[in-house]
């Protein structure tokens, strides 16, 4: 450990809307406030120590994405993980997008992509047009079309129709 951090490898850095750094590493994730270095760990209640992204919703509060256990939420006071036994697509979750309508997309390594709303989880996989499911970004541009990076390429998906092989528009771009 250096410098307060619970790893040394980082895998994001994030800040928050009062000026806090969060770092997402594989020993947990690293708040920086000032000068000062809090810890936060599965113990604490984050879903797993291996912490790939981290996202601040409209509401304030965190979300991090973790590699085997979910997606976590902080309030500043409480965690709440949710998995797979949740409708999360896969516990390796890479990225996190909260959209402009306020709905969540979650890239995972190898489940697909998970919509979720609030209440329910919807899963996008290649069945559905996704380039692969092995799915690492996630985007919304100007006119709220999801762009999803995968290993495979990316698929445009327009969120205003139900699946993303629906989308007579949608493009799938591959090398």
């Amino acid at each position: 450990m250096k410098e307060g951090l619970a790893s040394n490898r980082i895998n994001s850095i994030f800040e928050d809307l009062e000026g806090n750094l969060w770092f997402g590493t594989r020993g947990g994730v690293c708040k920086l406030k000032g000068l000062a270095f809090s810890t936060f760990t599965e113990s604490d209640g984050l879903g797993y120590n291996v912490v790939f992204s981290i996202l601040e919703d409209q509401r304030g509060h965190l979300w991090f994405a973790t590699n085997g256990g979910g997606v976590s939420r902080f309030d500043g006071n409480s965690w709440r993980t949710f998995s797979e036994e949740d409708g999360l697509a896969d516990n390796r979750v890479i990225s996190i997008l909260e959209d402009s309508r306020g709905i969540f997309w979650f890239t995972t390594n190898g489940g697909g992509v998970s919509r979720f709303d609030g209440n329910t989880w919807t899963t996008f996989t290649t069945d559905d047009g996704l380039a692969d499911n092995r799915t690492i970004f996630v985007n919304e541009d100007i006119e709220g079309n999801l762009w999803f990076g995968t290993v495979r390429g990316v698929t445009r998906y327009n969120p205003g129709l139900d699946r993303p092989r629906d989308c007579p528009g949608c493009l799938q771009v591959s090398s």
